[in-house]
């Protein structure tokens, strides 16, 4: 997945003037026009919501339908800002990566890769294992 995410990410005269249109607004308006993007999405795809909830509702089987139908919701809104985090606003994660988020153990992927062998990375999905793809994109020798 993250070198998906680099490739998408190397598009930088697109990406860069959507960050130049993006960043003349203020963070909390940006957000909620996302979180509306992704309520939108949520709205139009229908079989895609459909199944989502569906996976939801067998995983979350103590949850009720209402609770469900919410956690789907915020799926896609968060789904949207993590998207526009890790295609347009990526700049934006290069600041925080001293101090916002802590990565070890890419000492030992580097090691691996100087063999040219390729290397296999298992990321827990817990914790912002999103922005550990867009780090892996940019830090590693692949």
């Amino acid at each position: 997945m993250y070198s998906w995410i680099e490739k998408v990410t190397k598009n930088d005269r697109l990406l860069l003037a959507i960050n130049k249109l993006c960043k003349y607004l203020p963070r909390p308006l940006l957000l909620i026009i996302l979180s509306l993007i992704g309520l939108l999405i949520y709205s139009c795809m229908r079989s895609v919501r459909k199944q989502i909830t569906l996976h939801m509702r067998e995983l979350l089987h103590e949850k009720s339908v209402l609770s469900i139908g919410q956690t789907c919701r915020d799926y896609f809104r968060n789904l949207i800002i993590v998207l526009y985090e890790i295609m347009i606003d990526y700049r934006f994660l290069e600041g925080l990566q001293k101090g916002r988020f802590k990565v070890e153990g890419d000492g030992f992927l580097d090691e691996a890769l100087q063999h040219g062998r390729g290397a296999i990375v298992f990321s827990p999905h817990i914790g912002n294992f999103f922005y550990y793809y867009w780090y892996l994109s940019k830090n590693t020798l692949v």
